[in-house]
């Protein structure tokens, strides 16, 4: 007689972004079953060429809809923020959004009995300094949206403490690939208009992660054991220098170097390229 095969379920939030998307495609292409948890239809139709994936419309705000969308769900990758926000956005946007949203969620998947949770955190926790940081280095968030995401850590592990929900924590650099709206869009904006100018010699290192390996992690983390309660930074292999950075998109955008990256440093690039790493 043959067995049955149980198919896995797993709740994606922030579906329509870069995360979110690789991560739906990977767990579609694995044969899970997807609720991917968006917050426009509009702009998340590209979902539906991946199988198993149901599209929800909704936000963090209504506990109906999360205790709905997580019922059944053996996994939740909770990659829903507020991140990409103007200058002088209010801190409570991001408190709103990123710890409260979380809260809602976290309750949600404990009382509906999900056994594994990641949190995709950032590494704006860390103070705004050079020094190489680990998972021991003292937090000290620099931005609104480095602290609401150190709370919403303190929710999530805490949960795992309280209730048995397996949580892990994964503490993003910049992140690049498809669908970044983020840091790396700025950056391949303003080379390509021919408004980007390395400061200093350009050599400066920044840590960044595809977002192949993202996903990556994300998958493993979730059904390993050892896992449960932990943080990790996670990143490529090595850094990379500013120069390093701008140069390979200049040529993949077929741009000259001398007109796409000024040597002059005496302002600031338009597009932005923060030292605070987002996702």
């Amino acid at each position: 007689m043959a067995e049955l095969s149980i198919q896995r379920s797993a709740l994606v939030t922030g579906a329509a972004g870069c995360i979110g998307t690789a991560l739906t495609r990977r767990l579609s292409r694995t044969g899970f079953h997807v609720q991917a948890l968006v917050r426009d239809r509009r702009q998340a139709g590209h979902l539906l060429d991946y199988g198993g994936v149901d599209l929800i419309e909704g936000d963090l705000d209504s506990i109906d809809l999360l205790n709905e969308v997580v019922r059944g769900c053996d996994l939740v990758y909770h990659a829903a923020a507020r991140v990409h926000a103007p200058s002088g956005t209010p801190e409570a946007e991001f408190t709103s959004a990123n710890v409260d949203g979380t809260r809602h969620l976290v309750e949600a998947a404990v009382k509906n009995g999900v056994r594994s949770f990641v949190f995709f955190s950032t590494v704006a926790v860390y103070p705004e300094k050079d020094d190489v940081q680990d998972e021991l280095s003292l937090t000290e968030p620099h931005t609104p949206y480095g602290a609401s995401k150190l709370a919403a850590e303190g929710l999530v592990l805490q949960a795992g403490i309280e209730s048995g929900l397996k949580s892990t924590v994964l503490r993003l650099p910049v992140v690049y690939g498809p669908r970044d709206r983020g840091n790396v869009a700025k950056l391949i904006k303003a080379i390509r208009n021919g408004r980007f100018f390395i400061v200093g010699n350009g050599e400066n290192l920044k840590s960044m992660i595809a977002v192949g390996n993202v996903v990556d992690a994300a998958m493993l983390v979730a059904d390993e054991e050892k896992a449960r309660g932990e943080i990790y930074n996670v990143c490529d292999s090595r850094p990379y220098s500013q120069r390093e950075i701008a140069e390979t998109i200049a040529e993949l955008l077929g741009r000259s170097k001398t007109s796409s990256l000024c040597r002059s440093f005496g302002c600031t690039m338009p597009g932005g390229w923060p030292i605070e790493s987002t996702h």
